[in-house]
């Protein structure tokens, strides 16, 4: 029995580890499988504790059988010898002590076979509720990973690193700082032309030139 108990605990410290959700999720799958091995293992080693635990019973028994056809024997040499009634007197004599001592093996041996059964009856269920329980883990394992899996997304969604990353942050100050330079190139063209009382044909097309220059650089920021 303590054998069996010993199995039982075993089996029992593995769920207790696999039936912690925080630690369940940050583990990978092969975690949960190889835990379904080790109940298994665990589970057939309970089988054979309870064969022992059979073979033991039955040893038992059968030590007291030759143990009872000893002190069976001994008492007719030890009656014969006294010589107080007939060889057959007592031969009648322990043939009835033979039958209840016979009884009385029978009926333990009965017990012993329905103990076992009950046994075996139980190891199978004690099988089938490890691997109900497993399977129960492993969907638990899979939604949680899902859990988190959607969770971490969402979060990833709405983080800052994401929403507005550095690099986009310094994307935008370069551009600024182009704009601005560009406006004020403009501007300073603008002013340019101005501040001619005639118009002059070179410095109308230099500023032109400079306009469609200014386009240009406004196009290639875009693209960038």
């Amino acid at each position: 029995q303590k054998g069996i108990a010993g199995v039982d605990q075993a089996i029992q410290d593995i769920f207790a580890e696999l039936n912690q959700d925080l630690w369940l999720v940050r583990r990978e799958h092969q975690y949960v499988l190889d835990q379904w091995e080790n109940i298994k293992i665990e589970c057939e080693n309970r089988g054979k504790e309870i064969e022992k635990y059979g073979e033991r019973l039955e040893g038992i028994e059968g030590e007291r059988a030759t143990m009872v056809a000893r002190e069976l024997r001994t008492l007719v040499e030890t009656l014969s010898a006294t010589a107080f009634k007939s060889r057959t007197d007592i031969e009648r004599l322990v043939e009835g002590e033979a039958f209840e001592l016979n009884t009385v093996l029978i009926v333990n041996r009965q017990s012993h076979a329905e103990l076992l059964a009950l046994m075996e009856k139980a190891q199978i269920i004690v099988a089938m509720e490890a691997r109900m329980n497993w399977e129960v883990r492993q969907a638990a394992w899979r939604q949680l990973r899902h859990d988190r899996c959607v969770r971490e997304f969402h979060e990833d969604l709405t983080a800052k690193s994401y929403m507005n990353p550095q690099p986009r942050i310094e994307l935008f100050e370069r551009m600024t700082q182009a704009q601005a330079a560009r406006h004020e190139t403009r501007i300073a063209n603008l002013q340019a032309l101005t501040r001619m009382k005639l118009p002059e044909s070179g410095v109308i097309e230099k500023v032109v030139q400079r306009f469609h220059e200014l386009n240009k650089e406004e196009d290639a920021a875009i693209s960038e």
